[in-house]
């Protein structure tokens, strides 16, 4: 197991600002790396000015610059918030959006809403989906989630939809009347007919001794082409378990890969059958990421487990140890690479095997504040038979590695 490595460059990301926002990362056209830049922070790092950067995946040097935010800054944590698409680079953020073209650094159009939209986007080809709380839920006292779609230039949006959400356990939470809510949507194109998958909650009845309020889940797909359902209410909780938000999910031929809770289920795309469901824990806890690489699928929990899993029948391959606080995971070339609390750790996909485990190289401190692995982690394949690149940030640096493969 490796514990220390030489970096091939390392990239400034801040003149002193501590932290990322970025724990997702992104490639352009495999030759640079999106960053988040923070700059002219305070004395205790409570505000600073946000920028993007694209760094050289050869040197590190900036390819350009982008800093054209609504008050200088980007307000929340972006996971799966950024969308590449041809030279175009969508970011969603909690009260804007923008289209930025990737080769000059320049915006395209912007966009500032009215109105908070805190779950994660999607898009197919250039149509880009969002989830806000429904304008006509609103005006009804009602928070009900929905999902609604940018128009071309970025001009102005219109909502598609919501889940049937059931008002039978619904209740006023302080700030309107609770009946559901989104988090992930995932939206692809099968034979020219384009579909959302959608995961949400509701209300549930009261469990347990105690009669403590629950939420249940479920699982629908929404026909974009044609504004219909194909399903809408198959149900991913289990009676008398606390249903939860799915991480963004994922589709892979004709099968959806949800968690809920401490579960990962798998369901039948076309028909919302559940083809089976695998509890990882019995601990009280939930998922941090999830990917699938070469028909396993890996999970990053929150009880400090990564756990693989074989994606045909959801049989345990392995686990590692992880955290809670982590980065998006990462697959390139069967090793998958991470960020576990402060450190950058690979592990072999197929063994389960550790393979890096580095802390941090940065011994100085920058205005104080010791920096630490921090925020995303990912890389360019190699060509021709050559490794490839890793690429990792701290809270103050980018780094790049030789790939382990």
């Amino acid at each position: 197991m490796v514990t220390q490595l030489p970096y091939q460059w390392r990239s400034s990301l801040t003149d002193g600002a501590f932290g990322q926002k970025l724990y997702n990362g992104y490639t352009i056209r495999n030759t640079g790396v999106l960053c988040e830049l923070k700059r002219e922070a305070n004395s205790d790092n409570s505000s600073w000015k946000s920028s993007l950067a694209l760094k050289d995946a050869i040197t590190g040097k900036n390819l350009w610059i982008w800093d054209d935010f609504y008050d200088n800054k980007l307000i929340r944590t972006l996971n799966d918030d950024i969308v590449v698409i041809d030279n175009k680079i969508w970011v969603h953020d909690l009260m804007a959006d923008y289209c930025i073209d990737a080769t000059k650094g320049s915006t395209i159009w912007k966009y500032q809403r009215v109105f908070p939209a805190y779950s994660e986007a999607c898009n197919i080809e250039e149509d880009f989906y969002f989830i806000a709380n429904g304008l006509i839920a609103h005006k009804e006292g009602k928070i009900a989630d929905s999902f609604f779609k940018y128009i071309s230039n970025g001009s102005d949006y219109t909502e598609l939809g919501h889940p049937p959400y059931d008002e039978k356990y619904a209740y006023h939470n302080g700030l309107g009347y609770y009946l559901g809510s989104l988090k992930d949507i995932y939206a692809f194109r099968r034979d020219n007919i384009n579909y959302m998958v959608v995961s949400y909650v509701e209300m549930g009845p009261r469990i347990g001794p105690t009669q403590q309020p629950s939420n249940s889940s479920f699982l629908g797909l929404f026909n974009l082409s044609d504004n219909v359902w194909e399903y809408d209410r198959i149900p991913v909780s289990f009676e008398g378990e606390f249903g939860t938000l799915s991480l963004k999910p994922i589709v892979n031929e004709d099968n959806i890969f949800l968690t809920s809770g401490n579960f990962v289920l798998c369901f039948d795309l076309f028909t919302g059958k559940k083809k089976w469901h695998r509890r990882l824990t019995s601990a009280w806890t939930g998922p941090v990421d999830m990917i699938l690489a070469d028909h396993k699928l890996l999970v990053n929990m929150a009880d400090a487990t990564l756990y693989c899993l074989n994606s045909i029948d959801g049989s345990k391959r392995w686990t590692q140890k992880s955290s809670s606080l982590a980065s998006d995971l990462y697959h390139q070339n069967g090793i998958i690479y991470w960020i576990p609390l402060g450190n950058l750790r690979a592990v072999d996909l197929e063994t389960g095997k550790l393979l890096w485990n580095l802390d941090t190289i940065e011994r100085e401190a920058v205005k104080s504040h010791k920096s630490e692995w921090h925020g995303f982690v990912t890389g360019i394949p190699g060509k021709n038979g050559e490794k490839g690149k890793i690429f990792a940030t701290s809270d103050h640096y980018l780094y790049c590695f030789e790939a382990i493969r």
